[in-house]
């Protein structure tokens, strides 16, 4: 149980790095694309600094677990910055709109994961709930009910023109 528990840890905080690690592709090849090799090789080089630094400094604190957490807030902090100048390189107004309705979503998105996270752990502390009966999936499902209620309004709030289409999959 021990050795799940602390497979499961990483592979959370692999998670949160994942978005940004298809980015940094896309950030890259858009460098490469546009001539600005020197440009990404900064970027790139800044990557390994800030997953080194991070790194030393995570892992007294969280253990194993603090070498993937640096690994993914390098990942974003790199594709966020990449992203920021091809936006001002490029000089797209429209993609400029884009990125702040990227950024937007992303926002919201992890607020309203985090209220989601924390009603589940909220929820497993009570003894009298198992894990897996007919009460927990219940109560699983109210939490999907109103992380979808409360993604709605913080979208509504941050005035997300892609509210609509989000809406409109649903």
């Amino acid at each position: 149980p021990d050795a799940t528990k602390a497979v499961s840890d990483v592979l959370f905080f692999f998670a949160i790095g994942l978005i940004p690690l298809g980015l940094i592709a896309l950030v890259g090849s858009t460098l490469n694309a546009i001539k600005k090799v020197k440009e990404r090789m900064y970027l790139f080089l800044s990557l390994l600094v800030i997953n080194v630094i991070l790194t030393l400094l995570l892992v007294p604190f969280f253990s194993y677990k603090g070498i993937e957490i640096a690994i993914s807030i390098g990942y974003w902090v790199v594709v966020i910055v990449g992203m920021w100048y091809l936006l001002k390189t490029l000089n797209f107004s429209e993609y400029k709109k884009l990125f702040m309705e990227v950024l937007k979503m992303a926002f919201v998105s992890s607020i309203s994961a985090g209220v989601v996270l924390f009603l589940h752990l909220e929820v497993i502390k009570r003894e009298s709930i198992v894990e897996g009966s007919l009460m927990h999936v219940f109560l699983l499902l109210g939490i999907v009910s109103l992380f979808m209620g409360f993604y709605y309004l913080l979208m509504r709030v941050m005035k997300a023109e892609s509210l609509e289409i989000v809406v409109g999959v649903l």
